[in-house]
C-alpha cells in the first residue's frame, strides 16, 4: 500500500517496478525509456585539427552526447568514417547525459594515434563509479572498450583523458538503457 509517497507494505506490481503514488493509493507501473544509441560521427566531412571543436548529438529519447575540445577527422586518422581525437593535455571530454533509464551498457572503439604517442589513460565515470584503462603503443589498431554496469540511477557518463601529449582516436560510441 502506498501512503504519503512511501510504501508501508510490500505490494507486487505485475510486469514493472512499483511506483508509489499517494493520490492513487495503489501500485502503478513505472514509466521507462529504453534506448540503444550509436554515434558513428559520420557527419564529420572534413578535418579540423584544432582541439577546440565541440560536437553535440541529441537522440530521440532525449539523451545527449557532447564531445568537447576534440579534433575531428574525416579521412585520415579515423577508425570507421569520421572520428574524433581526444588529447589529455587539451582537456578533451565526452559527456553522455539525459539517461532517463540509467546506463545498461557503454562501448566505443579506440586506438592510439601513433606509436610515437605516449600512453594515455582513459577515465570512464558512470554515475558515481569510475573505471579506467590505458591506451598504449600496442593499441594502434582498433580496440573496443565495453562496460555493462547496469546502473539504473546513473543519469550521465563522462569520459576524460589523462596524458602529456598522447592522442586517442574515438569512434562508434554506443550506449543502452538499463531497462
Amino acid at each position: 500500500m502506498c501512503d504519503q509517497n512511501a510504501w508501508v507494505e510490500y505490494e507486487v506490481c505485475w510486469g514493472a517496478t512499483p511506483v508509489c503514488d499517494a493520490k492513487a493509493q495503489e501500485c502503478k507501473a513505472a514509466a521507462t525509456t529504453t534506448y540503444d544509441n550509436l554515434e558513428k560521427f559520420d557527419d564529420i566531412k572534413s578535418d579540423n585539427k584544432n582541439y577546440s571543436n565541440v560536437k553535440t548529438y541529441t537522440y530521440k529519447d532525449g539523451s545527449k552526447l557532447v564531445a568537447e575540445k576534440v579534433a575531428v577527422y574525416a579521412k585520415t586518422y579515423v577508425i570507421d568514417g569520421g572520428s574524433i581525437v581526444a588529447k589529455g593535455d587539451k582537456a578533451s571530454k565526452i559527456t553522455i547525459s539525459g539517461l532517463k533509464s540509467g546506463i545498461g551498457s557503454l562501448s566505443f572503439d579506440y586506438k592510439l594515434w601513433t606509436t610515437t604517442d605516449p600512453a594515455t589513460t582513459v577515465n570512464v565515470k558512470v554515475g558515481d563509479r569510475t573505471t579506467w584503462f590505458n591506451v598504449t603503443k600496442s593499441d594502434t589498431t582498433k580496440r573496443t572498450f565495453e562496460y555493462s554496469p547496469m546502473e539504473v540511477g546513473a543519469k550521465d557518463v563522462t569520459i576524460t583523458f589523462t596524458s602529456k601529449g598522447g592522442r586517442v582516436i574515438i569512434d562508434n560510441i554506443r550506449f543502452t538503457s538499463a531497462h
